[in-house]
């Protein structure tokens, strides 16, 4: 029985010793429907722009293609490589293949992942048929590298795109981040209905 009371008492004078950590989320606020209130917040400006945003033209207005060879604006490590460069698809990935630049940007998703007729040395945010020719879209895919060395970070981002044979009412919406220095892959899916009736 001693062998119980005495580590029982210890835990006890352990316990009554502990500081939990407060924390002040500030006042309650209780609001009835139909009383109006006033909200602010105070915004991190977040990182300065290391270069211009670029729209891409090229893949805005077809379906199935990819952008011309862009600058990350500092080196990248994926699988052991170094790259400066990328390439932005049409349809939701980036590839490190720069010789895929202006031309084709496989959609079929036939099988699964690595083969060799789908993409290579990609990052998918997520892959998908995706139609940035669609009339009646506010679409945007572009990029831009924020930060200052060595804590720049290279954003692709696609917004509102429609999704191939499901039309703009089904709009797709994703970045792809990549971190210097620290090679992280981030990827944000804002927006990823389904359309069940493809891909």
């Amino acid at each position: 029985m001693r062998r119980f009371i005495l580590p029982s008492v210890i835990l006890l004078i352990a316990v009554q010793m502990s500081w939990a950590q407060p924390i002040d989320a500030g006042p309650n606020l209780n609001v009835c429907p139909g009383t109006p209130i006033s909200l602010s917040a105070v915004i991190n400006p977040g990182m300065p722009a290391a270069g211009p945003e670029t729209q891409l033209p090229n893949i805005m207005s077809c379906d199935d293609c990819s952008s011309p060879v862009v600058n990350i604006g500092f080196p990248f490590t994926f699988y052991g490589n170094s790259y400066t460069q990328c390439v932005v698809t049409s349809n939701g990935y980036i590839t490190f293949n720069l010789a895929s630049a202006n031309g084709y940007s496989p959609w079929s998703i036939s099988s699964g992942i690595p083969n060799g007729s789908l993409p290579t040395n990609a990052i998918m945010a997520p892959w998908h048929d995706i139609n940035p020719a669609l009339t009646g879209a506010n679409d945007i895919i572009r990029y831009q590298t924020f930060g200052t060395a060595p804590n720049r970070v290279f954003i692709v981002e696609y917004l509102d795109v429609g999704m191939f044979s499901c039309g703009v009412s089904f709009c797709y919406g994703a970045q792809i981040k990549l971190f210097e220095g620290t090679n992280v892959i981030e990827t944000h899916i804002a927006n990823k209905p389904l359309c069940a009736s493809w891909n």
